[in-house]
């Protein structure tokens, strides 16, 4: 769940042998402003391709503010409610307690654990 899309590097083949692509409703500058990059690697893993982390550098991206994160906000959770359904409709739930279990600490201070449960559970329901 740490990744971004341009540390995402693929065999063209395996992409279009396995009809993957970024869902074009999530990202930078679309409906919902991030997690493309979570949703297409899920995709991946459930067709059954593997996926794994090299650190080695194959390029340079210039890195500066982001453009989408204000902090852990009710918005911030809604959005990842509705990533977390569209990556595992079956499972949606228990991926939204596992992030507000394992994120609290990063968030605490900010939102309640329970408000950021209702506030994905919220954002789930987003189409």
């Amino acid at each position: 769940m740490r990744v971004v899309s341009f540390e995402i590097s693929m065999k063209k083949r395996s992409f279009v042998n396995n009809n993957l692509a970024f869902n074009e409703n999530f990202g930078a500058g679309m409906k919902y402003n991030r997690g493309e990059e979570q949703i297409l690697l899920y995709e991946a893993l459930r067709k059954g391709l593997k996926v794994m982390f090299i650190n080695q550098k194959i390029g340079e991206a210039e890195q500066g503010n982001s453009t989408w994160f204000s902090g852990f906000d009710t918005t911030f959770f809604e959005i990842q409610g509705r990533v977390f359904k569209e990556m595992s409709p079956q499972y949606y739930k228990w991926l939204i307690l596992e992030y507000a279990v394992k994120k609290y600490v990063l968030y605490k201070r900010k939102i309640s654990f329970l408000q950021a449960i209702k506030c994905m559970m919220k954002g789930s329901f987003y189409e």
